[in-house]
């Protein structure tokens, strides 16, 4: 049986199904007006038509971009398949980014799992970070 990954820009629909993954990962559900473009400004990947993982793309008017909210659906249970799609949504999410001028990405990670997958597509540890955030 051959197998199917696609990546597909996000819509409206998706959020619903993105905030169930966080919560489900036990992270806090990020507002969609937080998000880039209302909530649209990221990728799907899906394999087999059935939705994988997503992340966002937020741009900056420097040549500096930022990946972020990278989630997966916790009902896929294949290693091999999360693995795959992962690499495909950071690779994609960074083509996109350098198709529109962007030369370098960013990202801040906790997970180990996570940083291994973006040092596998090209990425190198900067230094350990430290998040802070402030609702205004």
């Amino acid at each position: 049986m051959e197998t199917e990954l696609t990546i597909r820009d996000l819509t409206e629909k998706d959020y619903d199904t993105i905030c169930k993954w966080w919560k489900w990962w036990r992270w806090k559900e990020v507002a969609r007006e937080s998000l880039p473009d209302n909530g649209t400004g990221g990728l799907m990947v899906q394999y087999n038509n059935i939705d994988v993982c997503t992340g966002f793309l937020y741009t900056t008017n420097s040549n500096l971009c930022h990946i972020e909210w990278i989630v997966s659906n916790y009902e896929i249970r294949d290693k091999q398949i999360r693995k795959e799609c992962l690499e495909a949504l950071i690779n994609a999410l960074t083509d996109r980014a350098k198709n529109l001028g962007f030369k370098t990405a960013f990202t801040y990670l906790l997970n180990e799992n996570l940083k291994e997958k973006f040092k596998e597509c090209g990425f190198i540890e900067s230094c350990k970070p430290i998040e802070m955030i402030k609702i205004i």
